[in-house]
C-alpha cells in the first residue's frame, strides 16, 4: 500500500513552519536552540545498533552488534533468529554505547 497524506497528521505538525518549508512539531521536541544528547537506537533486519549523539552531531559513543555469523549457515537472513537476536543483544549494545560517551 502506498503512504497517502490525507492531513490525519495535521494535530501533531504544522506545515509550513517558520521558513515556509519545514514542519514544527507539536509533541514537544527539544528547543533546537540549546544543546540535547539523544540515544538512538536502530534495529536492521541483521544488525542491533545503538549511539549516543549530541545535537550538533557529534557522535559521543556508539556501539554494533552484527548477526552475519548468526545467518551465514542459512544463506540469508532468518526472521525468527534476527528476533532474537535483536533481543538478546539490545541491552548489552545500549550498554556498550552509553559506556563509550562516558554515560555509564
Amino acid at each position: 500500500a502506498k503512504a497517502v497524506d490525507r492531513g490525519q497528521f495535521m494535530t501533531t505538525y504544522q506545515p509550513g513552519g517558520e521558513d515556509g518549508r519545514t514542519f514544527v512539531a507539536k509533541s514537544g521536541l527539544p528547543d533546537l536552540s540549546s544543546s540535547f544528547t539523544v540515544l538512538g537506537i536502530e534495529s536492521s533486519c541483521d544488525d542491533t545498533g545503538a549511539a549516543v549523539v549530541r545535537s550538533d552531531g557529534v557522535i559521543l559513543g556508539e556501539a554494533l552488534a552484527s548477526q552475519a555469523e548468526i545467518h551465514e549457515e542459512w544463506g540469508g537472513v532468518v526472521p525468527g533468529l534476527a528476533r532474537t537476536a535483536h533481543e538478546e543483544n539490545l541491552d548489552a549494545v545500549i550498554d556498550q554505547a552509553l559506556k563509550s560517551a562516558g554515560m555509564e
